[in-house]
């Protein structure tokens, strides 16, 4: 699988969790992952849970927005996106790995931590 599939990858994932279509989007994840079926049930399952407890207070999603790409060589990149709610934001991190067979995603990571992101 090459770059630029990967790349589109997280955007549609972006996409469809933003539409809240997130059994979409952990299907398409779960598609171009190295990750395990159990530790993509149990991600989606935490992040089922947070949808409901935490989602609500943070108003509609609303947009997202691609901020940067960060790579190591030619064989690890990281994409960081920001989530806009009404009154909230989250980070977005997807980390992919060239294999022999081509790019993986080996992560996805969210929270609201944006102190790496900040500048003067």
């Amino acid at each position: 699988m090459d770059k630029a599939r990967i790349v589109r990858v997280c955007d549609l994932f972006m996409e469809s969790f933003k539409e809240g279509q997130y059994l979409n989007a952990f299907e398409l994840f779960r598609k171009n992952t190295i990750l395990s079926a159990g530790a993509i049930d149990t991600l989606q399952a935490t992040v089922e849970g947070q949808i409901k407890n935490y989602f609500p207070s943070y108003g509609n999603m609303r947009s997202y927005t691609f901020l940067v790409e960060k790579k190591i060589k030619d064989f690890l990149f990281r994409r960081i996106y920001i989530l806009h709610f009404d009154y909230y934001f989250l980070k977005f991190e997807f980390t992919a790995y060239k294999t022999a067979n081509g790019w993986k995603l080996t992560g996805v990571n969210y929270n609201g931590e944006i102190t790496d992101l900040l500048t003067d």
